[in-house]
């Protein structure tokens, strides 16, 4: 039960930080190119956590480095700022890392199952 309340809790914190960024994306212009930003945003943190969880295979989102983690959010916001692309808070970069953390593992997982078969 508390895993629910954590995920339900995890949900709600996500969909208010893609509401501010979305409400800040067309007070600044961006409204009609909304959605292929997101895909954007989402494919650079997915490519940046891949790497990283690849060095660190065992760890968790929690036990992962800071230092690498921000660095990280760094890099994701340079390379929207070159492409035009208005910067991502943090709430709603950390939780894009930990989904793209999730589907990171759930993969390997697969494969590494697959494998064994």
């Amino acid at each position: 039960m508390h895993r629910i309340f954590k995920n339900m809790k995890r949900t709600t914190a996500a969909r208010q930080a893609r509401a501010a960024y979305e409400s800040k994306a067309i007070a600044a212009g961006h409204g009609s190119e909304l959605e292929s930003h997101m895909w954007r945003f989402r494919r650079l943190v997915r490519d940046e956590m891949y790497a990283l969880a690849s060095t660190y295979p065992s760890l968790t989102w929690k036990e992962l480095p800071t230092k690498q983690i921000h660095t990280i959010k760094e890099r994701v916001n340079a390379q929207l700022r070159e492409e035009g692309i208005p910067e991502v808070g943090e709430d709603l970069m950390f939780y894009q890392m930990e989904i793209s953390l999730m589907a990171y593992k759930i993969r390997t997982n697969r494969e590494e199952k697959e494998e064994a078969e």
